[in-house]
């Protein structure tokens, strides 16, 4: 075939090309007829940094041209012609140049998995022995250095094309020669390469007359891409996980609804959704194919139906799919099992401290607040993974191993109950079971001030947010950490150790409180290690509204048990009056008609903090400690016998006030109280809070009340 020059210009002694760098634009898509570069100083620089032509298809088409090249002699085998200014050459030439073959270095690092549609390696031949036309070769053949000689050549690989045509002599102009090495750029561009090489050689190389020669520099290499086709990438998935939660690799899953979930995400701008499988782990048979919209980035759940999962072992997987995109691969499986098989029999529960009563109360049983040990068995069941047990009085759940026990500590007297179900290894639970049994009172109630009955006085407190604290005293007047106590209070709540009203043995807390229309008295129970009964409070009362005097009182107090009927009495201050009301079992205060103390009109208090210690003197009479608020001056005021020998409270009002302590004003110190002997000496003790909030106590001596406060931490 012969080919024609195609240099725009089309002229031999044209103006020479440089040597251009292969460059791609890689996706540019334009339209209009394939056109080269003119030979120009623009055309020039253009092509130095790559020229991008379009082609009728909308694929582009890139000029570049050779990066090396070489020849090699064989009258001169050991010479290196490496990126010489002089001709290559093809052929025989006879004589003193003889047999030569020439070898172009051409550039493809930016044709990196490009879709080459065609490419033709241009190159002007500028001499031939006739115009006569001959073929010359183009094969690929291995790379090409510096040190390629005759002796050193590079071993031919394919035949890329044959021209035959005759150039560069009178009567046939120099010009292009055009070799199709469209398979190698193909070659190139999916394998990566960043250079292939070519070699020139005469088809016959013993025929004298069929030689050529080669411009070097002017070789151009035009390469066409088709336009690249945007793929957006197949979704990406993530987040495999299965509710009840288990491992990928496999966990085993009750009698529930069973949720698979998955994250899906990509690039793609259309619907996506995840399509999950189900298969049954032993046959490998595909239980369920659903697709379930997704929404990008975040998890996609699929609920299998129950009826899809009877007891078994399963695998599953999921893939993303995506409008306008491939498919994702299908995840890697994650496995569950499901056992729907509840146990059949709840536990049995025992005691040998306090035995079933389910057929009455027992002859022999343990007393409240005394610890038991429960024992929890499996009922026969051998998959179980624990026994959560809880008590009528303590509803938090717990848990033993099957067969194990825990030791529990009744604070009420009378009937209670232990409630336990079993859990197997899937999560299943049986019946639950209830173990019905009887505590015994204590032989003695608790001493007035032991608030968890182990015979030392301990106290109740309110932090700064008004949370009821628990502070067990050990008798040496120190005391344990605070510990909560159960409640919260108003603002402005006031709160009294004040005996036993719920008629357990256990020391009570009484409070007064703001309410609507008025203060209010509330008995909170004492469980009987300190902390109260807020579900079982009750509200004192009275069966006559005149004799509510707490409704604007300020202040309440304790007052022991002053008429000896085993019932807690409390004091009220109201103004300018202080109140005295006799406990009743029935919860109202004016069973028995309450009491003006110091006279008919019980006048005189006001300005006076009242506390109530007992009997200080041994005479078997209550005393009263009394404060004035103003000056911090505390006194002592004798109980004094009336008619019968009993106590007659007028003498509190009316006796004389021994000076015991100082320092104490109702700024320094708000509130005043007392649990009794907190130290161990058998003299009551002052307890007292801060103006900002701390509890501290003043030690009782037998003259009075230490002066130095002990801050209780």
């Amino acid at each position: 075939m012969t080919m024609q020059n195609t240099r725009p210009g089309g002229r031999a002694g044209g103006v020479p090309r440089r040597a251009l760098s292969l460059v791609l634009a890689a996706g540019t898509v334009t339209t209009g007829l394939i056109a080269l570069a003119p030979a120009s100083a623009a055309a020039d620089t253009a092509a130095a940094a790559g020229t991008v032509r379009a082609t009728a298809a909308g694929s582009s088409t890139v000029l570049g041209a050779v990066e090396n090249w070489t020849r090699v002699s064989q009258r001169h085998p050991n010479s290196a012609y490496w990126k010489s200014a002089d001709a290559l050459r093809a052929g025989n030439e006879g004589g003193a140049q003889g047999l030569s073959r020439s070898f172009l270095q051409l550039g493809t690092a930016n044709l990196k998995g490009a879709d080459v549609t065609a490419a033709t390696l241009r190159v002007r031949n500028t001499s031939a022995a006739t115009c006569t036309a001959k073929p010359v070769e183009l094969w690929s053949v291995d790379p090409v250095s510096a040190t390629t000689t005759w002796k050193n050549q590079p071993a031919k690989g394919a035949k890329l094309a044959t021209v035959t045509a005759a150039k560069g002599r009178p009567g046939c102009a120099a010009g292009d020669l055009e070799f199709d090495v469209t398979a190698l750029l193909k070659d190139a561009a999916a394998k990566n390469r960043t250079a292939v090489t070519v070699g020139l050689f005469a088809a016959d190389e013993n025929d004298t007359s069929a030689w050529k020669r080669f411009d070097p520099k002017s070789a151009v290499l035009e390469t066409t891409v088709a336009p690249a086709v945007p793929v957006t990438p197949a979704p990406v998935v993530s987040g495999l996980g299965t509710s009840p939660a288990t491992a990928c690799t496999g966990g085993l899953i009750g009698n529930t609804r069973v949720n698979l979930f998955a994250t899906v995400d990509g690039a793609a701008t259309g619907a996506l959704s995840a399509e999950f499988q189900v298969f049954r782990a032993d046959t490998g048979a595909l239980v369920r194919t659903v697709s379930v919209p997704a929404i990008k980035g975040r998890p996609t759940t699929l609920a299998v139906p129950d009826t899809d999962l009877p007891t078994g072992d399963y695998t599953w997987n999921v893939r993303g799919v995506a409008e306008g995109a491939p498919a994702s691969a299908w995840s890697p499986s994650c496995a569950f099992s499901v056992d729907r098989t509840r146990p059949s029999a709840p536990p049995v529960i025992s005691s040998a401290e306090f035995p079933s009563g389910e057929n009455g109360w027992p002859a022999h049983t343990g007393a409240a607040r005394t610890p038991g040990t429960f024992t929890f068995a499996g009922g026969g069941e051998t998959d179980l993974a624990e026994i959560v047990y809880w008590t009528t009085t303590d509803p938090i759940y717990r848990s033993v191993a099957p067969g194990g026990s825990a030791v529990i500590t009744p604070l009420t007297v009378g009937p209670q109950s232990v409630h336990a179900y079993s859990v197997d290894k899937a999560g299943n639970r049986s019946d639950t079971a209830n173990y019905l049994f009887y505590t015994n009172r204590a032989p003695k109630p608790d001493a007035a001030g032991d608030l968890n009955g182990d015979g030392h006085r301990d106290l109740w407190t309110l932090d700064a947010a008004g949370r009821l604290q628990f502070r067990a005293g050990k008798g040496d007047g120190t005391f344990a950490a605070p510990t909560d106590a159960g409640v919260t209070l108003p603002v402005g709540s006031q709160i009294v150790a004040s005996g036993d009203w719920s008629d357990d043995g256990y020391n009570d807390l009484v409070v007064l409180a703001p309410g609507d229309g008025g203060r209010k008295l509330w008995v909170y129970p004492n469980t009987g290690l300190g902390v109260v009964d807020t579900v079982n409070r009750t509200e004192l009362s009275v069966f006559d509204e005149a004799n509510a005097h707490w409704s604007d009182a300020d202040r309440v107090a304790s007052a022991g048990d002053v008429d000896g009927d085993g019932l807690p009495d409390l004091l009220v201050r109201q103004g300018a009056q202080l109140w005295l009301y006799y406990g009743s079992a029935m919860g109202y205060l004016d069973f028995t008609t309450p009491v003006a103390v110091g006279g008919a009109a019980g006048a005189g208090w006001e300005g006076l903090t009242v506390v109530a210690p007992g009997d200080t003197d041994g005479d078997g009479l209550a005393d009263l400690w009394v404060r004035d608020d103003a000056t911090g001056e505390l006194f002592a005021v004798r109980g004094s016998a009336g008619a019968g020998g009993t106590l007659d409270t007028a003498g509190w009002g009316s006796g004389p006030r021994t000076a015991i302590g100082s320092g104490l004003t109702g700024a320094a110190y708000p509130t005043l109280g007392t649990p009794g002997d907190l130290t161990g000496d058998a003299r009551a003790d002052l307890t007292a809070t801060t103006a900002d909030g701390a509890t501290v106590y003043f030690r009782a001596t037998g003259t009075g009340i230490e002066s130095a406060p002990v801050t209780l931490g």
